[in-house]
């Protein structure tokens, strides 16, 4: 009998989308906008993070340095996917890399460049995510949302229409600004990503994940660094504190020894003054 009503109801098949539409929204507009909120933070710390820029010219000229004038010398750029070769670059005696290197300088010249490290963060999640797959689903709220409007048009319903029409009146609004922010941000992801030298059409994730890559290789470096130096000087503590102890030593075994009886005695006799006349006994007489 359930069945038989349900089956009488007209334009059944819409009502039910729309109805399963309106209670998935607020899920899927959260979840669309958080993503995308996190692509604008991530593109706005880079893009105006004077750091980043000042790191991008010292690694370039420490590159120049190094290659001299051979033809990989005298460079006025790189790519992006440069930074993550800084790794595999070792050093004669395969210890370290041209990253810990720049580290290392970093550290000794503008040490608060490593404050990009907690800056840029955020890259950390947009490189997890998918831009392309983000503005697919923003696309999919708003037409799902203007679908509404057509079901409310066929459906006669007045409960059904009080209903989704409050529903529609504030999701068609937010919606529609969710599709207007994404498209704005995927115009200023694209200068950005120009800004930097890549080419436009450089998918907005991969020039995320290696930017995440070289923040985590940074990191990475830095965390040896400290361990490294840290080592150091402990070693030199212990070996300072030896050599103290040696001289002490020395010192207090110098001390004792000139304090003995039988140093002094020795001493003594050194000076003429061991056996005085006076402790010579006295002659017997004929």
């Amino acid at each position: 009998q359930y069945i038989l009503q349900v089956m009488d109801i007209p334009k059944l098949e819409p009502r039910l989308k729309a109805l399963l539409f309106k209670i998935n929204f607020e899920e899927k507009f959260s979840e669309a906008k958080n993503d995308l909120d996190s692509f604008q933070k991530s593109t706005l710390n880079i893009k105006n993070n004077k750091k980043v820029i000042r790191l991008l010219e010292i690694i370039l000229a420490l590159g120049n340095y190094l290659n001299g004038t051979t033809a990989r010398g005298g460079i006025y750029g790189f790519k992006l996917d440069s930074l993550l070769k800084l790794m595999d670059t070792k050093t004669n005696d395969n210890k370290s890399t041209l990253l810990h290197y720049v580290v290392h300088w970093v550290d000794q010249k503008e040490p608060e460049l490593f404050e990009l490290l907690t800056e840029l963060d955020s890259v950390h999640v947009a490189a997890k995510l998918n831009f392309t797959e983000t503005l697919k689903n923003i696309k999919a709220l708003s037409n799902g949302v203007k679908s509404i409007e057509t079901v409310m048009k066929d459906v006669p319903d007045t409960k059904f229409l009080q209903v989704m029409k409050t529903f529609y009146d504030d999701a068609i609004v937010r919606a529609e600004d969710l599709e207007k922010s994404s498209q704005q941000l995927a115009s200023t992801l694209k200068e950005t990503i120009q800004y930097f030298g890549e080419k436009p059409t450089t998918e907005p994730e991969a020039f995320f994940f290696i930017i995440s890559q070289f923040l985590t290789a940074i990191s990475n470096a830095k965390t040896e660094l400290v361990k490294k130096q840290a080592e150091t000087l402990k070693a030199q503590q212990k070996a300072k504190f030896q050599e103290e102890m040696k001289k002490k030593l020395s010192e207090n075994k110098e001390e004792n020894s000139r304090d003995s009886p039988v140093s002094n005695t020795i001493s003594r006799m050194k000076n003429g003054r061991a056996l005085s006349r006076r402790s010579l006994p006295p002659k017997k007489k004929d």
